[in-house]
């Protein structure tokens, strides 16, 4: 079973609806998703969001947000940057969980001392 750990950067809101975009993504951070459904669901929770916030506030420059291997960016998309910038909302970062350590009481290593 694949599990993922999300890590949240939050930048600077620009005016209102990015405030409430990054206070919404900042209930995410430092979140763990035990398996691809609930990492998928979080996706689309997302993306929710920012179609509610695109409707909410249709006189401001869209959030758009985009995603690969390893990240999820929630940019506004200025669209007056011929270069690409756009303004950064909020980036998460994805770590796929390779394992997991538990703590156990067994013994598992004896511990071989001197003679004193």
């Amino acid at each position: 079973m694949t599990s993922y750990f999300i890590e949240l950067n939050e930048y600077k809101p620009q005016n209102r609806k990015c405030a409430e975009m990054a206070e919404f993504a900042n209930q995410f951070g430092n979140t763990l998703c035990p398996d691809k459904i609930s990492f998928d669901a979080f996706k689309t929770e997302l993306e929710a969001k920012v179609k509610e916030l695109n409707e909410k506030y249709p006189k401001t420059m869209p959030l758009k947000i985009s995603s690969s291997s390893g990240f999820i960016h929630i940019d506004q998309d200025t669209k007056t940057h011929n270069n690409g910038c756009d303004k950064p909302v909020a980036y998460f970062f994805i770590y796929r969980v390779k394992r997991i350590y538990r703590f156990s009481e067994r013994p598992q290593i004896e511990k071989k001392g001197g003679s004193e």
